[in-house]
């Protein structure tokens, strides 16, 4: 038996099962829209014409996510799109359908967490590196210390000798004779010599050091400027010898290390490397070999290069010659010093060694030093760090 029902529109008999009489447009109210004969189901029907195929999608995706492995369960779970799709679909929380979009809604939750981790971080990051000046790249790499991620020097172990620290005449008096204060020699002996700083402090690596030392929000006079040379792994400038200090000081507490300056004698021998000559290359300056006003480098006379962007000494070490003048834990005192080298009196003057970018090839010599205050600051001014295993950490 079936249920028939009649209806006339327009003169016209029509005969209808019921159930299509059901879910079928009746009409039109006044405003345009379509009522059917039962109201509330027309409008379900309506408002749901993919349920059932919904429901049978949702029966396959989870039957697939119940024959899968206990570890690629978590990658079948469906994702945003799909449980927007499974939205208005009602299933018994204990059946296989019920459990699978229930969790499948717990990892988009934590996916959304997640994501709103990230975005927050990127957001604070950005702000971060327009208050300070600092360059796009840090905004992508500041997450990356909040976990723990920490930019450290590295060091080369110099192997103890002997070398003769000065000017010496017929070795380094090329480019022109050796200046007051240098024109002098001493033999020197280093047992226990530090491991030096393979490059020159990075400007990354002393911003990790101002950013967690109070330049995690708005801190611009904390960190030093580039003086548009650029950041990251260039050598840091315009910080002073005190300031070098605390940051190695500061190294040694946060590594469990001691780090430090090298000493002024500590530096040359390892710059030297074991030469006999006014560079560790050889005596003539040549071109490209390192970063100095005559060295013929897209940088020379312009700026600082990139740490490394030179062939190392043979013991490992980067740009001992030009790119940045580098503060050494000595006060000025002239050769030859005392027996006793621990005990070095120091005044209210700094030795830097090493020539910088700006300098002639006079200037980028192994024996050459520069003179300054400890609070002097400068575009081509920097330093490195020395590792002393010997030593406590303060």
């Amino acid at each position: 038996m079936r249920l028939l029902s009649t209806i006339e529109e327009s003169a016209t008999q029509y005969v209808d099962l019921i159930h299509e009489t059901l879910i079928r447009a009746r009409s039109r109210d006044a405003n345009g829209k379509l009522f059917g004969y039962w109201p509330t189901l027309f409008n379900y029907i309506q408002r749901n014409p993919d349920r059932d195929l919904r429901r049978q999608q949702l029966v396959l995706q989870t039957e697939r996510w119940k024959s899968s492995s206990p570890i690629a369960r978590w990658l079948h779970l469906a994702g945003w799109a799909t449980l927007f799709h499974y939205r208005n679909l009602r299933m018994p929380k204990h059946s296989s359908e019920g459990q699978f979009l229930a969790l499948s809604r717990r990892k988009a939750a934590s996916q959304f967490g997640l994501l709103s981790v990230i975005l927050g971080a990127l957001v604070q990051s950005a702000w971060w590196i327009s208050v300070n000046n600092l360059p796009l790249a840090y905004a992508f790499i500041q997450p990356f210390w909040y976990l723990g991620f920490r930019p450290i020097p590295e060091t080369m172990t110099v192997p103890p000798g002997s070398f003769t620290m000065g000017c010496k005449v017929g070795r380094d008096d090329v480019g022109g004779a050796c200046p007051d204060g240098v024109a002098a020699t001493m033999d020197v002996d280093l047992p226990k010599p530090c491991a030096l700083g393979k490059y020159e402090v990075t400007f990354l690596e002393y911003d990790y050091y101002v950013w967690a030392n109070g330049g995690k929000w708005a801190a611009p006079d904390k960190y030093p400027t580039d003086f548009g040379f650029g950041r990251l792994f260039r050598p840091v400038i315009f910080v002073n010898w005190d300031e070098a200090q605390s940051y190695v000081r500061w190294l040694a507490k946060s590594t469990g290390k001691s780090y430090r300056l090298p000493t002024e004698v500590e530096w040359e021998y390892a710059a030297r490397a074991g030469s006999q000559t006014v560079y560790w290359w050889g005596n003539p300056l040549g071109t490209s070999r390192a970063n100095c006003a005559a060295c013929g480098t897209q940088w020379s006379d312009k700026g600082t290069a990139p740490v490394g962007s030179f062939g190392p000494n043979p013991w490992g070490l980067y740009d001992t010659a030009g790119n940045v003048w580098e503060w050494v834990d000595s006060g000025p005192l002239a050769y030859p010093w005392p027996a006793n080298l621990s005990a070095l009196p120091t005044n209210n003057q700094r030795w830097a060694r090493g020539g910088s970018f700006d300098d002639q090839e006079g200037g980028a010599r192994l024996a050459m030093r520069g003179e300054a205050e400890p609070s002097r600051r400068g575009s081509n001014v920097g330093f490195r760090v020395c590792l002393d295993s010997a030593r406590p950490v303060d």
